[in-house]
């Protein structure tokens, strides 16, 4: 457990909610130490920073009463009790966890808000172990439970999600998929939902132990993928069973610890528990990282992950961090695996027990495995934002698959970080959907980029590459990642495309000219829309793949609420094989400039996109 550097605001209240959360004995006003009111109105407010040690406490109120937990006060000694090292501590101040606003000026009424940060995971595997009729394969029973699962979770958010709320969805089927970032709102989470529920699960998943399916470690892929976080988060599970049992208490241990370090409490909904059915291994997955596994007890059925939100939000206030001070000669000592904390108050249960961190040996994720981690985020930015696309050149063989182009383009946001970008290192992976399952194929490996890229990034805040790829047709995504080296200055991004069976037609939108980085002949090539909008300012033009009667036509892009068309003048095939093969590249450019609005593609009929190709176009002031 690493020294936690805390800023102490005397505030002169007992109890008052400062910084890091409420601290033990405040001063009383005097001459010589002035009221809350008194330092406001001169200025001054003074910071004490003392090196502190913080301990995640979960404990859950007995008899599941949550109005237990406005009375749970970590700092009374009849509460709680740390140990560390065998001897008692004493609690200095605590922070519950959850509450994100707190008002410190004296004076102003105190904002508690719990907002919660929600992950919802289905589990294919186990949603319906454990209760599967024989000779069934336990299809029919995931099918049931699965539904009931994502039926849980719109129940949920028409229920009791709240405005601030955030949410992320996530699927294992024998490997992870997080399927969304952080979801601000209903109607975006129903859209996530109601897609992933349409995509049928892979053909090999039987209801079997997940556990020898490496689950442990895909878990640990998530919490270090949502450690990117820094906020505290709740994460849900729906199951009937988990296969766990003493044989898996380093796998445990190390998967609490994961979590525990990631601020994740993870719940267990236990979707086929009764007086009589007891599923294995729910309880232990979820207290180990200090979540709760709700059952019967806690309310079943349909609104049982409603009933479990409202119960988080609710007992937030039983889950905080304390502080104790060590003593001067214990400064720099790792307490990790040495401290553990005892609930003296019988009104309240321990909710996370002891892990056992000495069966890890001291096990830490490798840089490896803390970046492979974060490539599994659909979108993370913080100093440098990713974007990518998938462009195909013309067909690969005669199997339907296309040559093609993979485009990176790396912003500077933060103009803080610009002066000093020397060293990036960039990592990008093509993901293919097929019949035959999910396959992996390596586009990049980790490279720093080239001197004269980061000085070009450095220089204009933008750098646009593009890298060859043979890509299969059908649903294709690029997971691409870019990060600083020793900084916390990274960026993810996955971005999908579904591809035509080549020849195509295939087609797709460009929004200026430019040359690439890595450019070795320097020619201008129109450079795709990688954002989901363009500005109503730029230059709108049209590229793609497709096997037409002459090597020119006329097409046009209209406006979907006005049905007004702006026409693309040009559309023409300069490849010299065309002649021979009727097929090739065409370019054309839009007549006039959009305006904003939503925008639709309109080709002759032979050679029109599969799919509707649109575009949002947004004003100039909007786009800035």
């Amino acid at each position: 457990m690493k020294s936690c550097a805390v800023n102490i605001v005397l505030a002169g209240v007992l109890g008052c909610m400062v910084g890091v959360g409420v601290f033990a004995d405040p001063p009383s006003p005097s001459p010589s130490n002035p009221s809350p009111s008194a330092l406001q109105k001169s200025g001054l407010v003074e910071k004490i920073s003392a090196d502190l040690r913080p301990v995640d406490v979960s404990v859950w109120p007995q008899d599941n009463d949550p109005g237990l937990c406005a009375k749970f006060n970590p700092l009374s000694q009849d509460v709680l009790e740390i140990t560390a090292f065998g001897e008692k501590r004493s609690i200095v101040a605590y922070d519950p966890v959850r509450i994100e606003s707190v008002t410190e000026l004296p004076g102003l009424p105190k904002k508690e808000e719990t907002h919660l940060n929600i992950v919802v995971l289905f589990d294919y595997y186990n949603l319906g172990w454990g209760v599967a009729c024989p000779n069934s394969g336990g299809s029919v029973e995931r099918n049931i439970y699965t539904a009931m699962a994502y039926d849980g979770v719109r129940r949920m958010l028409a229920t009791t999600f709240k405005p601030g709320d955030r949410i992320m969805i996530a699927r294992f089927m024998g490997y992870l998929s997080i399927d969304s970032s952080w979801l601000t709102t209903v109607e975006e989470a129903l859209r996530v939902l109601d897609r992933i529920q349409e995509e049928k699960p892979p053909a090999n998943i039987d209801i079997k132990p997940a556990i020898n399916n490496h689950w442990f470690e895909w878990m640990e892929i998530l919490a270090r993928a949502l450690e990117n976080f820094p906020w505290q988060k709740d994460l849900f599970l729906p199951a009937t069973a988990l296969p766990i049992s003493f044989d898996h208490a380093e796998e445990l241990a190390s998967y609490g610890k994961a979590f525990a370090e990631s601020r994740v409490n993870v719940h267990l909904l236990s979707m086929a528990e009764n007086k009589i059915f007891m599923p294995p291994g729910l309880r232990n997955a979820a207290e180990t990282t200090g979540g709760h596994l709700f059952n019967h007890r806690t309310g079943m059925g349909p609104d049982a992950l409603a009933n479990a939100i409202t119960m988080v939000r609710t007992t937030n206030m039983c889950h905080c961090i304390v502080y104790f001070k060590p003593k001067p000669e214990e400064l720099a000592k790792d307490f990790t695996g040495n401290v553990t904390f005892n609930v003296k108050d019988n009104r309240f249960r321990r909710e996370a027990p002891p892990l056992s961190y000495n069966l890890l040996k001291e096990k830490k994720p490798t840089e490896l495995e803390l970046q492979t981690a974060f490539l599994f985020l659909p979108k993370f930015e913080n100093g440098l934002r990713i974007e990518a696309t998938v462009t195909p050149k013309g067909p690969h063989g005669n199997n339907g698959n296309w040559e093609a182009n993979i485009i990176l383009r790396l912003t500077v946001i933060d103009p803080k970080i610009q002066p000093d970008l020397y060293q990036v290192i960039l990592q990008a992976t093509g993901i293919n959907f097929t019949d035959k399952g999910r396959e992996l194929e390596a586009v990049l490996t980790p490279r720093y980029l080239k001197n004269h890229e980061v000085r070009r990034l450095r220089e204009t805040g933008v750098l646009t590459l593009s890298y060859p790829a043979v890509v299969r047709w059908g649903k294709t995504e690029v997971a691409a990642m870019v990060h600083v080296p020793n900084t916390t200055t990274r960026a993810v991004i996955h971005a999908t495309k579904n591809l035509p069976k080549a020849p195509g037609p295939y087609w797709t939108i460009a929004d200026h000219f430019g040359i690439f980085s890595d450019s070795t002949s320097g020619s201008a090539v129109p450079i795709p829309t990688l954002g989901p909008e363009v500005s109503s300012g730029a230059k709108i033009l049209i590229s793609g793949w497709a096997c037409a009667e002459g090597s020119k036509f006329t097409g046009q892009l209209v406006n979907t609420d006005t049905r007004v068309g702006v026409d693309i003048a040009r559309v023409r095939c300069s490849d010299g094989s065309f002649q021979q093969t009727g097929c090739g590249c065409f370019l054309g450019i839009a007549k006039e400039q959009l305006h904003p609005g939503d925008w639709t593609l309109e080709l002759p009929e032979r050679i029109r996109p599969t799919a509707p190709l649109t575009l949002k176009v947004v004003s100039q002031t909007a786009a800035l």
